[in-house]
């Protein structure tokens, strides 16, 4: 299905205003049925209603990384003054068949991390959270690691060379699954592409085709054979001349934040 990138906007409700959001050129999302689920990863996947107050009810995406902790991004759960949500309700896997008992399809949440630049800047770098639950999940925890640190070329400097050499360096493969609004509520749909750029001090800029209710959506990379999270999809920017999604891309000091979160009991 091909849709047109135009200067449309339309409420996004993952933020609750109005944002721009991104299918870039052709829509390549794929549904995650319970059939194409892989149990070691998209069961750990799951959707979060979030309560508002009186700006209303609003979903996103959130992944479980320990046995009482998601992770999702700070816009999620704070509104735009700052405020934390009233009430987080956790469902993972929801829409697929991953024999959860039904006493854990639903977790409320008990205790918000997220990091302490968002609410000041508000900027994608910043978008990451973390929920810790009144009980366990019942599936396992993805793993986390460094984002790649790369540009989109490399200036290559040799002695032997004149004139140095500019190198395209290939952009390794992402993936992003979470609950889109655009589609039934409590599908889970995959999207995969190419991390375009990831500079920490810079936009950190991906191809991937998102919409509204996948903010919080893990980045997924494939690092010798085993899925790790390297990010966390926060937003999109769509206008006639520029099409990309951003999130926040883990370095060492947001690792080193998201470790401390999970390991930090809460009364």
């Amino acid at each position: 299905m091909k849709l047109i990138i135009a200067l449309f906007i339309i409420t996004n409700t993952s933020f609750g205003q109005f944002l721009p959001l991104v299918i870039i050129g052709d829509d390549h999302r794929v549904r995650v049925t319970p059939e194409l689920a892989e149990s070691e990863i998209h069961h750990s996947i799951g959707q979060i209603l979030i309560n508002k107050g009186e700006l209303g009810f609003f979903t996103c995406t959130a992944t479980v990384i320990s046995q009482i902790h998601i992770l999702t991004a700070a816009h999620c759960i704070l509104d735009p003054s700052g405020n934390e949500a009233v009430s987080v309700t956790f469902k993972p896997a929801r829409g697929l068949d991953a024999n959860i008992p039904i006493t854990h399809r639903r977790i409320s949440a008990k205790k918000f991390y997220y990091h302490p630049y968002y609410p000041i800047s508000r900027r994608a770098k910043y978008d990451v959270a973390v929920i810790e639950l009144t009980r366990e999940v019942p599936v396992n925890a993805l793993p986390i690691g460094r984002a790649p640190h790369m540009n989109r070329s490399r200036i290559l400097k040799h002695p032997m060379l004149t004139w140095p050499l500019f190198l395209r360096i290939p952009s390794p493969e992402i993936m992003i699954a979470g609950y889109p609004g655009d589609k039934p509520n409590g599908q889970m749909w995959e999207g995969r592409g190419q991390l375009a750029y990831a500079n920490f001090r810079n936009s950190n800029r991906y191809n991937v085709d998102t919409f509204a209710g996948q903010s919080g959506s893990a980045i997924r990379m494939n690092r010798r054979g085993e899925e790790v999270i390297i990010g966390v999809h926060s937003s999109g920017v769509s206008n006639l001349v520029n099409a990309h999604n951003l999130g926040a891309m883990f370095d060492d000091s947001i690792l080193g934040m998201i470790e401390e979160w999970i390991t930090t009991k809460s009364n």
